[in-house]
């Protein structure tokens, strides 16, 4: 049964109970604001500090592509710079990795990230279409002092894995973070949904 208590306070009372109130309200606009800006908005927010980042584009459309590559330039520039470890591995086109074990955040290695990824993503138009997306979650999982794992996907290779990931992700010991770029498909970001439950992990989905 809920009872209802009468609470007296003079003016100067409730100028301080309005002040805090103004000032955690404050607070709250300031972190929405924070999560619903730049590369937050379009893949999520990065909150492990060591990290492995899974690549998994599709060469299938080129305006779609630069849309996506473009935002997860963006995201490790803001986000993975500002971590202690971080490492990156490219699914499509072959199974690559920018190091072997993650890697120290130090001045300009990002940037040599980045760059690698520009590279790895050219030289993959002429390479036969093939997606190691289970591969690239094993090794992930595998690493070392790894924290957790983002995967920054276009929404389509990793359903056609379903079945396998689920079975995996499981028996992950670490959280797995699905970070899905322009997906509309109710069905698919249910997918998406459950295959992050299974491993603690966070679904972040971006339409623009």
């Amino acid at each position: 049964m809920k009872t209802l208590k009468e609470v007296c306070a003079n003016d100067a009372q409730l100028l301080r109970i309005e002040q805090q109130l103004n000032q955690f309200v404050s607070l709250l606009k300031s972190r929405l604001q924070w999560l619903n800006s730049s590369s937050r908005l379009l893949l999520g927010a990065l909150v492990h500090s060591h990290a492995i980042i899974i690549i998994d584009s599709s060469l299938s459309d080129a305006n779609q592509l630069t849309s996506f590559l473009d935002a997860v330039k963006l995201f490790l520039k803001e986000q993975v710079s500002a971590i202690v470890k971080f490492n990156i591995i490219r699914c499509t086109g072959g199974l690559t990795s920018f190091a072997d074990n993650l890697l120290k955040v130090l001045p300009g290695v990002v940037q040599e990230g980045i760059q690698w990824l520009d590279e790895a993503h050219s030289s993959s138009f002429n390479a036969p279409m093939t997606n190691n997306l289970i591969e690239a979650v094993t090794r992930a999982i595998a690493c070392e002092g790894n924290d957790a794992v983002y995967i920054l996907t276009q929404g389509r290779s990793a359903l056609r894995s379903y079945s396998s990931l689920f079975n995996m992700l499981q028996l992950s010991h670490v959280p797995v973070n699905i970070s899905v770029y322009e997906c509309t498909d109710p069905g698919a970001l249910d997918d998406y949904k459950e295959l992050c439950r299974v491993c603690n992990g966070r679904l972040h989905v971006y339409n623009p």
